[in-house]
């Protein structure tokens, strides 16, 4: 186990766009704790993955630093392994390359590359971080942990010892897994649902945990359809009219969870399926904005998640158990959808991923 003793920095901050701060704060609270006026002594900085810049502050005064990736192992990973097969040349459709030092089933292929060359643009309400990278270039989020001491990941052996030992291998250097990093609850309730609100308090939603209990234990074992795309991206308004007809005509009882109107950033959020709610009936649960997702999860009627693969929901996905049918949008989403189907059988990739 990897114990760090005194104090600890986990660095997160994203400054706002186009500000340039006219002093550095962790500079010069490293050079207050380390000239003696502080009884403290700082052994290593935990540098968040988007914060790399910070590693070069912390060489700057012999203090190692390592950096945490929130995402998966597999992401940066594959990042690193399709830009090497970038630099050895192009991919002829249908083809699926092995790269050497990771597993058999993680394979590259011409999808791969796409996301490499039209990376996504930051999230709605996050500016200010730097441009993708041009073709041929290292991704930044491994290229940025070149001066740290080592990598974290918020991961498990079980799920990614091969990746973590690639990366490893890449890297020169140690790779954790520290994760996967969960409410602690969630580990303490392993035969019955997880209360969200207990855990994750003050979410705005147009329902009660409640009722969404209520309406699960009303439903037989396994049979429930849970759908959600997280609350930062969603996919093209005509997929999901698509995905609506096809909730409808399963005639499965399904969780549709669908972030309100309003918020920022371009893409269908806000859509709604006019008329699905009342011609479903009790068989479908539309929830606009946030959604106990821990609870559906954890539920024994939940038997199915359309997920977009973001690493959170994969995890919890993972954990309670429930298969998933991936159709991820855009970034890390992609490689996580691979790890789940391809490496480990855990669910289905959509087929209109596929053709991405």
């Amino acid at each position: 186990m990897f114990i760090l003793y005194n104090i600890i920095f986990f660095i997160i901050l994203c400054p706002p766009p186009l500000q340039q701060p006219t002093t550095d704060p962790l500079s010069d609270y490293l050079s207050h704790a380390s000239d003696g006026r502080d009884s403290s002594s700082i052994i290593c900085v935990i540098v968040d993955d988007m914060m790399h810049q910070v590693i070069q502050t912390c060489l700057k005064r012999s203090i190692p630093a390592v950096t945490i990736f929130t995402s998966s192992a597999c992401s940066a990973a594959l990042d690193h392994a399709t830009w090497k097969v970038q630099m050895e040349g192009s991919l002829v459709p249908g083809e699926e390359r092995t790269v050497p030092g990771l597993p058999d089933d993680v394979t590259i292929t011409l999808s791969d590359m796409a996301h490499v060359d039209r990376p996504p643009s930051p999230p709605p309400g996050i500016e200010g971080l730097p441009p993708p990278p041009p073709p041929l270039m290292r991704p930044p989020r491994i290229a940025g942990t070149d001066g740290s001491a080592a990598m974290l990941f918020n991961t498990c052996d079980d799920l990614e010892r091969p990746l973590i030992e690639y990366l490893a291998n890449e890297k020169c250097k140690p790779v954790w897994a520290v994760g996967p990093l969960l409410p602690g609850r969630l580990w303490d309730s392993l035969d019955q649902p997880i209360q969200d609100a207990e855990i994750r308090p003050g979410r705005e939603s147009d329902v009660g945990e409640r009722e969404v209990l209520e309406w699960l234990d009303s439903k037989p074992r396994g049979s429930v359809i849970y759908v959600s795309f997280g609350s930062l991206r969603s996919p093209s308004e005509a997929s999901l009219a698509e995905l609506a007809a096809g909730l409808e005509e399963s005639t499965r009882p399904f969780i549709w969870v669908i972030q309100p109107k309003g918020r920022p950033g371009p893409g269908p959020v806000g859509y709604y399926p006019d008329g699905l709610a009342g011609r479903a009936g009790e068989r479908g649960f539309i929830i606009r904005g946030w959604a106990p997702q821990l609870l559906i999860l954890s539920h024994p009627s939940t038997g199915g998640f359309i997920s977009h693969c973001g690493w959170n929901s994969t995890v919890e996905a993972l954990r309670c158990g429930v298969p998933i049918l991936a159709w991820p949008i855009d970034g890390d989403q992609f490689h996580n959808a691979k790890l789940v189907t391809a490496r480990h059988g855990c669910g289905f990739m959509s087929e209109r991923s596929r053709m991405r």
